[in-house]
């Protein structure tokens, strides 16, 4: 076999991390793990992965993306394993073979590739597995009965809690400023509940959503940041809010660089 490397877009997140473990247990070959995010960090720390790279590869395979912008260099021979509805023609097209399937996580599409194959998939790719589909469905709040079944695969006899301390370990840099940034929350529109806090970190931001969004009853949440503003939302508005959040200049993701002008951003919020 010619050797592969394994390889995921920037800014490496537990299921694109997942892909290329899965890449290199089945298939063998040299990884990449390109500036990987603090889940990813803890996950592979807790596996003891070590990144092999290599440019003595011939072919690569890409996990968890099609879009050439995303990835840490551009391979000449490459196949694409992913899962997103979005495309990038161009990158699919020079591909040499593409395995898309729009599911919640990449996870879900290499376990059934495995299944059909006859692998049986080691405990360590299972994990990170259950991390990347509780990640991908937003710690579970947006999973379906599809999703959970999936889950149940891959934890494999663990629990739940030993998930969440790979996803939320070092979350919290500094508590005092984690507790002084909670205590200027504020929630706007009694309609639409709409909670506004300023961060000093994304991370704080993200944690926020996941362990007090519900639990106020919040359908957005706005985050002042240093570099712009986060806005994120039960799923119902996702699109909605994504939209607008493009509309000032975010990239899709309610990330929007370089905006400060949150008060606009609220009003656009309401009119919803």
């Amino acid at each position: 076999m010619k050797p592969l490397l394994h390889m995921t877009h920037r800014k490496a997140d537990p299921d694109s991390f997942a892909g290329v473990l899965w890449g290199v247990k089945v298939f063998g070959g040299y990884s990449l793990i390109d500036n990987p995010d603090l889940p990813t960090r803890n996950l592979i720390e807790f596996l003891k992965f070590r990144e092999n790279f290599s440019w003595n590869h011939k072919l690569v395979i890409i996990y968890d993306t099609n879009r050439s912008s995303a990835l840490p260099f551009r391979p000449e021979r490459f196949i694409i394993i992913d899962h997103h509805d979005s495309v990038e023609e161009e990158l699919l097209l020079e591909a040499e073979r593409v395995i898309k399937k729009p599911r919640a996580s990449l996870s879900m599409n290499l376990y059934d590739i495995s299944k059909e194959c006859g692998v049986s998939l080691p405990e360590d790719v299972l994990f990170s597995f259950a991390v990347a589909l509780t990640i991908d469905t937003a710690f579970l709040r947006t999973a379906r009965s599809e999703e959970l079944e999936y889950l149940s695969y891959f934890l494999n006899g663990r629990r739940m809690e030993d998930v969440y301390r790979i996803v939320l370990k070092g979350k919290i840099k500094n508590l005092r400023k984690f507790i002084e940034d909670l205590k200027r929350l504020e929630i706007l529109d009694k309609e639409r509940r709409i909670c506004l806090l300023r961060f000093s970190e994304d991370d704080h931001f993200f944690f926020f959503v996941d362990t007090f969004m519900y639990s106020l009853d919040c359908e957005i949440v706005v985050g002042k940041m240093d570099w712009g503003t986060w806005v994120y939302s039960i799923k119902e508005l996702t699109s909605k809010v994504f939209s607008i959040a493009k509309r000032l200049g975010g990239k899709g993701i309610g990330k929007i660089p370089n905006f400060h002008n949150v008060q606009k951003l609220i009003e656009m919020l309401k009119n919803l």
